[in-house]
């Protein structure tokens, strides 16, 4: 057995939050068509190595928010998590999420997900990942039962502390 302090790489402070998003149709698209399935996970990476690329700006600070998150795909389902749990955590673990959203659902591939707060582990030279977030994220998504990105309470609350967009419109609305 492997030592529980070789496996998963801990810092202080492991609360952050976490996105789980899953492809829909995945399993009948493998059924029906090989290469369209695979076509269409070509192309949900491709949106998960867009949102990289976007810096996001704060309107009433014009402070500058990049590299605060990590993404990862295994199969039909990508996992973001956070480098702690800071409001620019939150302000790219929403926003970065809605990108890739919006950028699937562009590509014609359709995700539901979910995001949650906690205490999230990982190695990432094992490929591992645990925690509560997770866990919650993903249920959050699947309960959903319709294309989109739900929240859990905590992620809901902190982000009403977070500033207005410049529209007056919540970083997140509720439904």
């Amino acid at each position: 057995a492997i030592p529980l302090g070789d496996i998963i790489q801990m810092k202080e402070k492991s609360a952050r939050y976490v996105a789980y998003f899953d492809m829909l149709g995945m399993k009948h698209a493998v059924i029906r068509d090989v290469k369209e399935a695979w076509g269409a996970l070509s192309d949900l990476a491709a949106a998960k190595s867009k949102i990289y690329k976007y810096g996001i700006e704060v309107c009433s600070t014009k402070q500058i928010i990049g590299d605060r998150v990590r993404t990862f795909i295994f199969s039909d389902m990508i996992i973001i998590f956070t480098k702690s749990d800071e409001p620019e955590d939150l302000y790219s673990i929403v926003i970065l999420s809605a990108q890739l959203f919006a950028d699937s659902l562009h590509l014609c591939v359709p995700l539901r997900g979910g995001i949650a707060h906690g205490d999230f582990f990982f190695n990432l030279d094992l490929g591992l990942f645990l925690g509560v977030p997770l866990v919650k994220a993903y249920d959050i998504g699947e309960q959903a039962q319709w294309f989109g990105i739900v929240v859990d309470p905590y992620v809901s609350r902190m982000s009403e502390a977070l500033p207005l967009r410049t529209d007056g419109i919540p970083v997140i609305i509720d439904w």
